[in-house]
């Protein structure tokens, strides 16, 4: 048995193994955790972290584990006693003089997850001991005290509290504010009198001279360390402002106030830095620790913007940009992007040496576009003071569409080695354009149009005059007219009465697309996304052909003057264009062969799954639109699906080209693209079924359902609702049947898609009911019987009512049975313990049974009595008793005239179990309903001038609200599929619908009375406790048919 004797050879074993045995892993990784099972294990393990004479990997791997069970079960007394928990929390600062940063970073990790829960209820004095540390060990650095432990102990005293403040400022409890707020009081003066004092003492040491000198570098991270503590806090703060008091609001005003004032001065210290190394050729001088100053400088800035004024921002705009001297930031951050435009591009990359790094300027960017609202002429109350000059907006959209919009060298780079990466890195989305200079231009550049829009628009429509005349002669004008094309796309919706598209159509894109000039590809592609933005965002028609002509030209044109990112890009367009509101299948006709074949061919030429998942979109895209039109183009997209899923199934599942997990991204696209075609080709779709089982069957493996199953069914789904027909198996014929067995066992297996799988069940009854009971009629009641208690109780319910309206009646009862399937619907109805409407459905699903045969029904339930032992009488006494008893639970009319039927049908059989309720329950059943329904038939002679036969008069129900038209709970977006016809046929032919009331318990009862012995034993023994007064009701409505 392992003790804490164990503890350090287990660790040693482990870090062993990591360095140098990697096949012993896993073994000595299980003994070490039954080491880490002894009680007390954790504070053993970090107290021999806290041992520097142990190696440092054994060290590490020690306070690995202790921080991992802290994340997890600090809470368990198992794992930590009393007694351990304050040991370990002794211990963290004991941490504060580590010079390993990963020993410090678990050490970090330990202290904040343990404040989130402890402090300050049995942890209190924490802050107040790592304030005292910093305070004291920052006043021997600020002394000039060279002794690097204090230094050392300063840096991870802030972290530590830096990760403190960080977990317990996300606690969203009401406790929590005043002791935040508290915290502020307590800590703002000392660290915000010790960020200056170390801002000052980096900025007179900081210089080319100094920038390698690790002892400065320190005074930066310090002070960054510093900021940040105070951030988390006014952050906290800010927002809960409701709860503040009118000094904590000023506390919050000044802080704001002085941040502005240490990000001019810390931003501009840089540039000189950055600019003076510049001009000394410096840079190649820079050691890391040089570059590591430099980047700290960079991150400190880049935390003032996006964790200091952006997070003020985003929680509450209206409240930032009424703030002091707001207006002086933004616009300070916008004449920095400026700047940067007029300065070389090697200036405003993202390095640490760039003096306008490019994330800082997409954050001034987003700064300065959600601050416009305050100088929007839009503005309710805006004064002329208020309102951005129009010549500084002319401007700004004229820098920002020539500085940021055209494509960097970079990205023309990447275009020409890697066109598909080009590709994902255009067409990604999420917040990644927050960090790109280009793409976040581009929506400062919608903003000032939404917000100026009497200034814009003509500065963009004379961008667009000038562009249209401007021939290309060289790769700046090709990339300054991308631009332009970009501005306007994005713009697309704005310019829509300035512009006449179609003309620009026709005159222009025509020759530009058609030039042999390799050149033009940059324009070319920038011209299929502009007609994409122009169509999808205005979901416009495409007047004539002349879109899909250029369309279906880029995306085919394989010659020089294109290449793989003009093609991508106009299947994209393609893609966008006829998935709008307006799109004219008989306009784009004409073209849809030559589409078909262009993204046939360009699905197989992609090397990437991204790719491949795109252009497969764009065609079920095109599919889905055109609908029945591409019946005659199925064979070359049936033979892309083939192939293409067949060279992705050769991989492991996780992509080999591209992205993790793009293979599967790429399968459930083929998925959604096989559906379309199914659902386009409708009565055809047989010719797809080769295809389409092999999908099915490969996506619900155990490895590809995690992934695909969702799409697997809806593609199943889709097969049998556009089948003809149902063949029975047949020997190398592949057929929809043969799924039926892998269907139950989805629905043994998969409980998350039971309402989907259950859809595909009532699909294949509603195909061929009777055959699919014979092949697997067993089964497929076993499988019902577990299900029956699942959430999806009603769709059961629903798919069994099925099979017994449309299966033959001879070949259903057996299975039923011997499942015991049955046995348990009854049950659930003796035994009344499920919702109240739950066993209503029961009830109506019984009286499916009965209309079928009743004489099998009660077959049924004596042969379940002789199976469990039990007697057949009470059996059925407790039935009708719950048959009576729901008959109030329901509530719609036709429903409630199915109990009464099949109560009837019951009758029927004259046994005498429900003989005995006729005077009673059934007889005020039954008077209800007919007092309910009225119904009647639709008058004769109305009936005959129409033409008709007289003897096919039509029921006509009063209490049908809808006339014929079947429910949508019935249908179950079955519309414009085959099946759609097949359930109409199954509502109209209802006999429910279809029979009159009162004639069918006329009929049932004569058939009673003839079971029973005759019309005297029924008048004797049956009706004679029968209210006369309701009896003669009874009487008189059979008599007269209503």
């Amino acid at each position: 048995m392992a003790t804490l004797q164990d503890l350090y050879p287990a660790l040693s074993a482990v870090a062993e193994a990591l360095r140098s045995q990697p096949a012993q892993i896993k073994a000595m990784e299980a003994q070490l955790d039954q080491v880490l099972k002894v009680p007390h294990a954790y504070n053993a393990a970090q107290e021999l972290a806290s041992q520097k004479s142990i190696p440092e990997e054994v060290r590490q791997l020690a306070l690995s584990r202790v921080k991992n069970m802290v994340v997890q079960s600090w809470r368990s007394k198992t794992i930590f006693s009393d007694e351990d928990k304050e040991q370990i929390k002794a211990r963290v600062i004991q941490f504060l003089d580590e010079p390993n940063n990963a020993i410090s970073y678990h050490n970090e990790t330990i202290a904040g997850k343990i404040a989130r829960q402890d402090f300050p209820r049995t942890w209190p004095d924490i802050v107040t001991d790592l304030t005292k540390v910093i305070q004291d060990n920052a006043q021997k650095r600020l002394s000039n005290d060279n002794d690097p432990t204090a230094t050392l102990v300063t840096r991870r005293a802030l972290q530590v509290l830096g990760a403190i403040l960080d977990e317990y400022s996300s606690k969203v409890l009401a406790a929590t504010t005043p002791v935040m707020i508290q915290l502020t009081g307590t800590l703002l003066t000392p660290l915000s009198t010790l960020y200056g004092q170390f801002s000052a003492r980096y900025f007179s040491r900081l210089n080319p001279g100094t920038v390698n000198d690790p002892d400065v570098g320190y005074d930066v991270e310090i002070a960054q360390l510093l900021f940040r503590s105070i951030t988390r806090l006014m952050i906290y703060v800010w927002n809960r402002v409701k709860q503040l008091s009118p000094q904590e609001e000023q506390i919050i005003s000044d802080f704001f106030q002085n941040s502005v004032t240490q990000l001019q001065s810390v931003f501009n210290f840089r540039v000189e830095l950055i600019m003076a190394l510049h001009s000394s050729q410096q840079f190649a001088s820079l050691n890391t620790h040089g570059e590591h100053t430099l980047k700290l400088l960079k991150d400190h800035i880049q935390f003032v913007v996006d964790d200091y004024f952006r997070a003020m921002q985003k929680q509450a705009v209206s409240r930032f940009i009424t703030m002091p001297r707001c207006t002086e930031l933004v616009r300070y951050c916008w004449d920095q992007v400026v700047k940067a435009m007029n300065n070389p591009a090697e200036l405003r990359t993202n390095e640490a040496t760039a003096a306008y790094p490019s994330h800082f300027l997409c954050s001034a960017m987003l700064l300065f576009r959600e601050s416009l609202a305050m100088w929007s002429p839009n503005r309710q109350n805006a004064s002329e003071a208020d309102i951005l000059p129009s010549a500084f907006v002319e401007s700004a959209v004229q820098q920002l569409v020539q500085t940021f919009l055209p494509l960097s060298d970079a990205s023309l780079e990447l275009w020409s080695e890697d066109p598909e990466g080009f590709i994902e890195e255009e067409e990604k989305g999420g917040d990644a354009w927050e960090i790109d200079p280009r793409p976040c231009a581009e929506r400062v550049l919608i903003t000032f149009a939404a917000k100026y829009t009497e200034i814009v628009i003509p500065v963009l429509k004379a961008m667009f005059d000038a562009v249209t005349t401007t021939t290309t002669t060289d790769l700046a004008t090709a990339k300054q007219k991308e631009a332009y094309y970009a501005a306007i796309g994005r713009c697309a919706h704005r310019l829509k009465d300035v512009i006449d598209f179609d003309q620009w159509l026709t005159q222009v894109v025509v020759k530009e697309v058609s030039s042999k000039d390799p050149l033009d590809r940059v324009v070319k592609r920038r011209v299929a996304w502009v007609i994409a933005k122009w169509y999808s965002d205005k979901q416009l028609p495409a007047s004539d052909g002349t879109v899909w002509e250029i369309l279906r030209y880029l995306v085919q044109d394989q010659g020089e003057a294109s290449d793989l990112v003009v093609r991508l890009t106009a299947a994209i367009a393609i893609g966008e264009c006829v998935d709008t509101l307006g799109f004219n299948a008989d306009v784009f006709q004409p073209h849809l062969p030559f589409v078909i074949e262009g993204l046939v061919q360009l699905a197989s030429s992609c090397d990437t799954y991204e790719s491949k998942t795109r252009v497969i979109n764009a065609l079920g895209r095109v599919i889905d639109c055109v609908g029945q039109r591409i019946a005659a183009l199925i064979d070359p997209i049936k033979q892309v699906v083939a192939s293409l899923w067949q060279a992705s199934s050769t991989t492991d599942g996780g992509a080999t080209v591209g992205s993790d997990g793009a293979v599967w991204l790429f399968k459930a696209s083929m998925l959604v693209l096989t559906k379309a075609l199914v659902a386009a080709s409708r009565e055809q779709s047989a010719s797809l079924i080769p295809i389409v089982i092999p999908l099915i069957r490969q996506s619900l493996t155990s490895e590809s359902k995690l992934h695909l199953d969702e799409d697997a069914l809806q593609l199943w789904l889709a097969a049998l609702r556009n089948a003809a027909s149902l063949p029975a198996p047949q020997p190398g014929v592949l057929s929809l049947s043969e799924l039926i067995p892998e269907l139950i066992q989805q629905m043994h297996d998969t409980i998350d898609l039971l309402g989907t799988l259950l859809q595909i069940l009532e699909s294949y009854l509603l195909l061929d009911a009777t055959l699919v009971i014979q092949l697997n009629g067993l089964a497929l009641f076993d499988v019902m019987r577990k299900i029956l208690s699942s959430f999806n109780v009603r769709d059961v319910l629903a798919a069994s009512e099925l099979i017994f309206r449309l299966a033959d009646p001879t070949s259903w009862p057996e299975p039923l049975h011997n499942s015991e399937y049955f046995w348990d619907l009854l049950k659930n109805v003796i035994q009344d313990k499920l919702n109240g409407s739950v066993l209503s459905e029961h009830i109506c699903l019984f009286s499916r049974i009965a209309l079928q045969d009743p004489n099998v029904f009660n077959q049924l339930i004596v042969a379940g009595a002789t199976a469990h032992q039990a007697q057949e009488g009470p059996l059925f006494e407790g039935l009708l008793d719950q048959w009576w008893n729901k008959f109030d639970v329901i509530a719609e009319s036709r429903l409630r005239k199915l109990t009464g039927m099949g109560i009837a049908a019951l009758i029927s059989t004259g046994r005498h179990e429900i003989m005995d309720r006729l005077s009673t329950e059934i007889l005020n059943m039954w008077m209800d309903i007919h007092g309910e329904l009225k119904e009647s038939q639709v008058a004769m002679d109305e009936w005959v001038k129409g033409g008709s036969n007289p003897d096919e008069e039509p029921l006509h129900l009063h209490w049908e609200r809808d006339g014929n038209i079947a429910p949508d709970t019935f249908m179950r977006g079955s519309e414009d599929t085959l099946e759609e016809g097949r359930r109409k046929q199954v509502w109209e032919n209802d006999p429910v619908r279809k029979v009159r009331f009162t004639t069918f318990v006329a009929e049932k009862m004569q058939q009673g009375t003839m079971a029973c012995g005759g019309q005297e034993v029924l008048q004797t023994k049956y009706l004679k406790h029968a209210e006369p007064a309701l009896l003669r009701q009874l009487e008189v409505a059979l008599a007269s048919g209503l």
